[in-house]
């Protein structure tokens, strides 16, 4: 019997190892298949043992105890229906009240702005309502992660600024405070006590004034100064033609060293507004002195509105906290 050549006892040798890896898999498989379904029926073993187990010891105890037991079971499954039943009807409540509210008119309710600072007299005699303001606006800014994104999309316009200058903090704050009160156009509406202050600024480039409630709050090694702008005022209508700024921010000073203060500063501002509505972006571009000139779009206004808002607080810093505290780095 002549051997086969080299290629054929080759190719014959791949064959075989195939046949038998394929074997080897399927005895593999079949192994596995009867371990999961050993498995499985354990499972379902124990997990009958589970609700069985307590039936057989229940009928193992006193009958008194027994009764107890079965009594005890029935209130609880009683309760359990008790309670669906009482989130149905909540469910049902709520449905009907907001339908029956909509069969009527109402009122539109004042805007936050407009109830809750100092625009009417009963608030302005009372301190206790002032103070809230410029406190929530502490808690929010040593709650708020630096730089966090505010869901504004385009209806306003944020605002994060970062830089150490040399200088103790509390000169450092004390020159961001005087600033505030101290400008040519500032006036002083009502004074709390020296460190939460109402005032208004007679802002040329824009014919309008900005109202603000600003407060100073001193905590360890740490000082927080806070601004709200706020646009309605009783005592300060707006003119005819006259549009306002509205929005919050707040100054974080830290003394991180000797000398040394760390100045963050975040604002936002909303969408100015005129008497009676929240401005367009062609108003928007009046009120900044901007006109669109021809195919140009109209979003180029939010560019020129979050500039001039840049612009100011540059200007602030450079003119008014550089001559008195070298800056040390800036972010």
């Amino acid at each position: 019997m002549n051997a086969l050549p080299y290629e054929d006892r080759r190719r014959e040798g791949a064959r075989m190892r195939k046949q038998e890896q394929r074997e080897r898999e399927r005895l593999e498989k079949e192994r596995l298949l009867k371990l999961i379904s050993k498995m499985e029926k354990k499972i379902d073993t124990l997990l009958a043992s589970r609700y069985v187990a307590p039936m057989v010891l229940l009928n193992r105890l006193p009958h008194e105890v027994k009764a107890a037991v079965v009594q005890n079971r029935e209130l609880t499954r009683h309760g359990n229906r008790l309670s669906s039943r009482l989130e149905e009807l909540a469910k049902v409540i709520s449905i009907l009240s907001m339908w029956v509210f909509l069969q009527a008119p109402h009122e539109p309710k004042p805007t936050m702005m407009e109830s809750t600072l100092l625009g009417n007299e009963e608030c302005r005699n009372t301190p206790v309502l002032a103070v809230w303001r410029p406190n929530r606006r502490r808690f929010d800014c040593l709650d708020a992660p630096w730089r966090r994104p505010y869901r504004n999309k385009d209806r306003s316009c944020p605002r994060h600024s970062q830089f150490t200058v040399f200088g103790n903090y509390s000169d450092v704050a004390q020159a961001c405070w005087d600033t505030l009160l101290q400008e040519l156009s500032s006036t002083v509406i009502d004074k709390i006590h020296d460190d939460l202050v109402y005032f208004y600024i007679e802002y040329g480039p824009m014919k309008t004034k900005l109202l603000r409630l600003a407060g100073m709050f001193r905590l360890k090694n740490r000082i927080v100064i806070t601004q709200t702008t706020i646009a309605y005022d009783e005592r300060y209508p707006m003119k005819e033609q006259e549009s306002r700024l509205h929005g919050f921010g707040w100054t974080i000073l830290d003394e991180i060293g000797e000398g040394i203060t760390l100045w963050r500063q975040s604002n936002l501002f909303y969408t100015p507004v005129n008497q009676s509505r929240p401005l367009v972006l062609e108003e928007i571009g009046d009120f900044v002195h901007y006109q669109l000139q021809e195919g140009e779009p109209r979003e180029t206004v939010i560019i020129k509105y979050h500039t001039m808002v840049e612009n100011g607080y540059i200007l602030q810093r450079d003119r008014l906290i550089k001559p008195k505290f070298p800056l040390l780095c800036e972010l």
